[in-house]
C-alpha cells in the first residue's frame, strides 16, 4: 500500500489559527503589514475599486494576475505579493531560520499536531508514502526533518544545489534524493532561492526573504495556473506525477482546489480515472464552511462524487478527538 497526501492551506492553518488562507491574505496583510499592502493596491492600479476591494481579493488570483501586466508593473507588484508572503508566513507557521532551529533543538508541543501525529506512524507510513504540498511555508518540511532527521525534496540529481556558504546558519538541513516520505513543493517554497534561470535551487534552513533585481526575485513561488512553469518546478511537477499514478490511494488534507489551478486538477482526474474515486480520501477543514458545505462547492463539482470524505477537520482549537479520528480515517 502506498500513499499520497495532497496538502494545502487548511492543513498548515489547523496548526497556526492565524495562518492565512488565499482569500483571506489580503485582510489579514491588512492588518499586519498596511504598508505592504498598500504597494500592492497601488501596483494594481485599475484593477481594484470600491466594488472590488483589494482585502476582500484572493492573493493566488492576484499573482496570476501580475502575469498578465505589462513587464514593469509585473515585476513590481510580484515584488510586493512576494515581501507580503514572506513577511505574513514567516511570522505565522514558524518558517523562519530562527524558529525551525529552536524547534528542532529542543521545543516541543504539548498536543502533538496531526502531521506529527501521523509522521512517527512508521508501522503504517511506508517508504512509498509521500507528499505533495501546495503551501509555500516549512510547517510540513519542519516535521519531517524533526522524524527523519533531513528531508527529501524529490529532486532529480543536478537540480538542486544546497547552500553550505551561509557562515551565520545555526544549522544544515541535511537534503538528499532519497530517504522517507519525499515532499514535492508543487507551487514553489519560502526557503528556496532561485539560481542559474530557475535551473537551480540554493536550499536555506528557513525561509529567506525576497530580494529583487528588477527582472525576477530570488523567491521560487509560483501561483496555482500559471502556464509556464519554471524548470526546477516542472521537474518537480514530473516527479510527482509519476509517483502520484503509482499510489494506491490519494488523501487530500486542508485543500480547497483552486480552480485556476487546472494542471493539478488534471492530474486528480488522472489519479481518478486510473485508480478509481473510491482511492481518494479528503479531510476538510476550512474555516466558516461545513464538511457538507464544503464538499458542495468544490470536490463534486471538480472531481465528481464517491470519493471519502472526512468532515470533521483535525483543527487543534477544537476538539482534540478530531486528531486520533482523521489518523483512523486515513489508515482505515
Amino acid at each position: 500500500m502506498s500513499r499520497a497526501f495532497l496538502l494545502g492551506a487548511g492543513a498548515t492553518r489547523a496548526r497556526y489559527g492565524n495562518a492565512p488562507l488565499s482569500n483571506d491574505f489580503l485582510e489579514k496583510l491588512m492588518r499586519k503589514h498596511v504598508g505592504l499592502f498598500n504597494s500592492i493596491e497601488k501596483s494594481l492600479h485599475g484593477h481594484v475599486d470600491k466594488n472590488n476591494p483589494l482585502d476582500e481579493m484572493n492573493i493566488e488570483k492576484v499573482m496570476t494576475l501580475a502575469y498578465t501586466l505589462e513587464e514593469e508593473n509585473k515585476n513590481a507588484l510580484l515584488q510586493c505579493v512576494y515581501s507580503a508572503i514572506y513577511e505574513l508566513l514567516a511570522e505565522t507557521t514558524e518558517s523562519t531560520e530562527e524558529h525551525i532551529y529552536t524547534y528542532l533543538t529542543g521545543k516541543r508541543m504539548t498536543e502533538p499536531p496531526l502531521l506529527r501525529t501521523l509522521l512517527v506512524d512508521k508501522k503504517r507510513l511506508t517508504r512509498d508514502d509521500f507528499f505533495m504540498t501546495l503551501n509555500y511555508d516549512l510547517y510540513l518540511d519542519r516535521e519531517i526533518i524533526s522524524v527523519n532527521g533531513g528531508i527529501n525534496y524529490g529532486l532529480n540529481e543536478g537540480y538542486r544545489q544546497v547552500n553550505s556558504g551561509r557562515e551565520y546558519s545555526a544549522y544544515r538541513i541535511p537534503v538528499s534524493s532519497d530517504g522517507l516520505y519525499p515532499v514535492y513543493h508543487l507551487h514553489g517554497s519560502l526557503n528556496w532561492e532561485n539560481t542559474l534561470n530557475g535551473h537551480k535551487i540554493i536550499i536555506y534552513p528557513g525561509a529567506i526573504r525576497p530580494l529583487y533585481n528588477g527582472e525576477e526575485t530570488n523567491l521560487c513561488l509560483m501561483p496555482p495556473g500559471i502556464k509556464e512553469l519554471s524548470p526546477i518546478l516542472k521537474v518537480i511537477w514530473e516527479n510527482a506525477e509519476h509517483k502520484l499514478l503509482k499510489s494506491d490511494e490519494l488523501i487530500i488534507i486542508g485543500c480547497s482546489l483552486n480552480p485556476e489551478d487546472k494542471k493539478l486538477i488534471d492530474l486528480i482526474r488522472t489519479f481518478r480515472d486510473k485508480k478509481g474515486i473510491n482511492k481518494i480520501k479528503i479531510i476538510h477543514y476550512i474555516p466558516g464552511l461545513s464538511g457538507e458545505e464544503y464538499t458542495d462547492l468544490t470536490f463534486e463539482n471538480i472531481i465528481g462524487v464517491g470519493y471519502k470524505g472526512y468532515g470533521h477537520g483535525f483543527n487543534l482549537n477544537g476538539p482534540s478527538r478530531n486528531t486520533p479520528g482523521a489518523i483512523k480515517f486515513i489508515f482505515s
